[in-house]
């Protein structure tokens, strides 16, 4: 039999005040709310129905796998697709067994329609929220997504349909987060949450009852909650009256006529978890390219993908038989190319050659490099010339105080960063015997970061004399 769910009967089943509620009553009302109970139902009204099963059944092994699911939620599922919508008990004292607020866990599905059991409101939201992203060209719109309860059972006794008195609104971001994860193939970190609306051409706006939402997340294992801007401090106040020091990290959406994707970005950026090192090479490309912080995106770059290219090209170059120890490269305003030869190559020791206008990067550089060649050791130069003449003398000198009277063949040098007279003048002042070495990379527009898995890599030995000359004028 299902179980039609409407504002009267939860007020007529929920009715009443916690610590008037009798044993026989919590046992009762938490039967009649099946599996919702555990999601909606206030903690005590869960232990007093527990503890009353057990009296009434025995506490045998026997009774407490059968009323196991009597405990309070501390988790939530975190499978692809899945949301976390969070609604607020508009009505604390007519349903005073409900959380103040509390959880409906849903999950976005391919193909298949929204489920007949979801509120028609939430339903409605949902088509809004596919027109949006399907505007924005953010998912295909010729795929159909659908609704559905995390689990295929969970509203197999209760049909949410008609319970229309929340304001659906609240859930957008979270269903937003939700469809762009399971669209990308991505997976939801259960302790990222929001709740937040959203209007087209105006933003993300405010909801009611932040301060409960932000306790029932918290108290579901939330260590980081997005909120509407200019709501923060009404949810650390409503946590401080509760009088427990959480850990809870709040943050405000950005404000303002803003594109819905674009609004979600720092919210999409913590909810997203990265995908593994053995990820297939197009998710982590993907995913790459999504991060919107740089500093994130070289971390995950260096320690995800860089090694699948390395692997790939130290077979394909033959570096193992090469000989070279030493490695020369330019400080350059490009994504990390510094740290493809690095990476791939992982030298002994490394001259790093900046000019003045990249002294800030030079000095930041070799820390983060050691994160993918920790043996190396960096040998910072600054140069001062403009001209290829000045230059080819400065990198000539800066070679042999390098090298130290090593052999040149100990020597690689890396082409592929910095400005094409920096790179001329490095050409000419290879030592002959020396290696070379360059990288070509399709490069996203968007980012302008190198497309990982795209890499070219060309190496050849110097032989022979290289003589140039500025023409006459």
């Amino acid at each position: 039999m299902v179980q039609q769910v409407t504002e009267a009967w939860l007020t007529e089943v929920c009715g009443g005040r916690v610590e008037e509620l009798s044993g026989p009553k919590a046992y009762r009302v938490a039967a009649q709310m099946g599996l919702l109970a555990p999601w909606w139902l206030r903690e005590e009204v869960i232990q007093k129905a527990r503890t009353y099963a057990f009296q009434l059944h025995g506490e045998t092994e026997e009774t407490r796998k059968r009323f196991d699911f009597w405990q309070p939620v501390r988790r939530v599922p975190e499978e692809s697709g899945c949301c976390w919508l969070l609604l607020v008990n508009r009505r604390p004292e007519q349903l005073g067994l409900l959380r103040p607020a509390f959880v409906l866990p849903v999950r976005w599905v391919k193909d298949l329609p929204h489920h007949s059991h979801l509120p028609e409101g939430l339903c409605r939201l949902a088509d809004q929220v596919l027109t949006q992203l399907s505007t924005e060209k953010q998912i295909d719109p010729n795929t159909r997504w659908g609704l559905q309860p995390c689990w295929e059972w969970w509203l197999a006794c209760h049909d949410l349909s008609c319970l229309e008195w929340q304001r659906w609104e609240s859930v957008w971001v979270a269903l937003s987060g939700g469809l762009l994860l399971t669209y990308w193939e991505g997976r939801p970190n259960p302790t990222v949450w929001a709740t937040g609306a959203y209007q087209p051409g105006q933003g993300i706006s405010r909801v009611e009852g932040v301060g409960p939402k932000a306790w029932a997340a918290w108290q579901m294992g939330a260590k980081v909650l997005f909120v509407p801007k200019g709501q923060e401090e009404e949810v650390r106040q409503f946590l401080d009256q509760q009088g427990v020091d959480t850990d809870l990290e709040v943050l405000p959406f950005p404000a303002g006529p803003v594109e819905l994707r674009k609004c979600l970005a720092p919210y999409l950026a913590r909810l997203e978890v990265p995908p593994g090192p053995d990820a297939p090479p197009d998710r982590q490309t993907a995913y790459f390219l999504r991060i919107p912080d740089d500093a994130k995106a070289r971390q995950y770059y260096a320690g995800h993908i860089l090694p699948k290219v390395r692997d790939r090209w130290v077979q394909n170059l033959k570096l193992s038989s090469l000989g070279a120890t030493h490695l020369v490269t330019i400080v350059s305003k490009g994504f990390d190319l510094t740290a493809l030869a690095v990476g791939v190559f992982q030298p002994e020791q490394c001259l790093v050659l900046f000019n003045q206008e990249m002294a800030q990067e030079a000095q930041s550089l070799p820390a983060r490099l050691r994160a993918i060649a920790p043996q190396c050791h960096f040998v910072p130069r600054e140069f001062f010339g403009a001209s290829r003449e000045d230059l080819f003398q400065e990198f000539q000198k800066a070679i042999q105080d390098f090298l130290a009277g090593l052999p040149p063949e100990r020597l690689l040098v890396d082409l592929t960063p910095g400005q094409r007279i920096m790179n001329l003048a490095l050409y000419d002042a290879v030592p002959e015997g020396s290696f070379v070495i360059h990288c070509q990379t399709e490069m996203d527009r968007q980012t302008r970061r190198p497309k990982p898995f795209t890499e070219i890599f060309e190496l050849w030995q110097i032989q022979g004399q290289r003589k140039w000359r500025n023409p006459v004028i």
